[in-house]
């Protein structure tokens, strides 16, 4: 595997995944929260991670930074289903398998997760859906 995760309470990680920005917050990270829900894919940057879930944004310090070395990452456009290689963040209390993701939205691309088609991204206290977004791959 080309790619791991490294918990929050560790030094921050220098392979750590930053393919996100918002146009309001700068560079974003790719985390997954570690939450009573499961393991919900998010954006991160300094100390908190923000993930959405169930329509809202919630905020956590207990959190993975996913981290690959440069390079091993990158981004594919999104045809409607999840491509080979796709970075799995793990499973949310659903059962289902999400997987890490970048949403093409008026804030920027913004880290979140997927499934099938759907994007699901944090922002502004909100759960945001995008049907526009890349998918993270590992290579």
């Amino acid at each position: 595997m080309s790619y791991c995760y490294v918990g929050s309470q560790h030094r921050f990680p220098d392979t750590a995944v930053c393919l996100g920005h918002q146009n309001d917050a700068g560079k974003l990270w790719t985390a997954v929260a570690n939450t009573q829900h499961g393991w919900v894919g998010g954006k991160a940057r300094g100390d908190t991670c923000w993930y959405s879930y169930d329509g809202r944004e919630h905020t956590t310090k207990d959190f993975s930074w996913l981290t690959a070395p440069h390079g091993r990452i990158v981004t594919v456009q999104n045809r409607g289903n999840c491509p080979p290689g796709a970075v799995c963040l793990g499973k949310q209390s659903d059962n289902n398998d999400y997987y890490a993701a970048l949403a093409k939205c008026p804030q920027g691309l913004v880290p979140g997760k997927a499934r099938g088609n759907t994007c699901w991204y944090p922002y502004g206290g909100q759960e945001h859906i995008a049907n526009d977004f890349f998918w993270l791959v590992c290579t």
